[in-house]
């Protein structure tokens, strides 16, 4: 995965938006000129459901209570 930054509109994305793509994707748009800037995309980064829950906790589903 790769973090790359678009320099032009492209639908649902922005120019100027940073989005992490599969590499070979992120290669051939930075080929092609549509994006810059490829970097890494951090491994280290955790899912949003595993943050929310803390570790040891099991998944449930947020919902509002009755």
């Amino acid at each position: 995965m790769q973090t790359v930054t678009f320099t032009r509109d492209m639908r649902p994305w922005r120019e100027g938006d940073s989005v992490p793509l599969p590499d070979d994707v992120a290669d051939a748009l930075v080929a092609n000129g549509e994006a810059k800037d490829a970097r890494p995309f951090p491994e280290t980064a955790t899912p949003v459901e595993t943050a929310r829950r803390g570790p040891g906790r099991p998944a449930r589903y947020m919902t509002k209570g009755a």
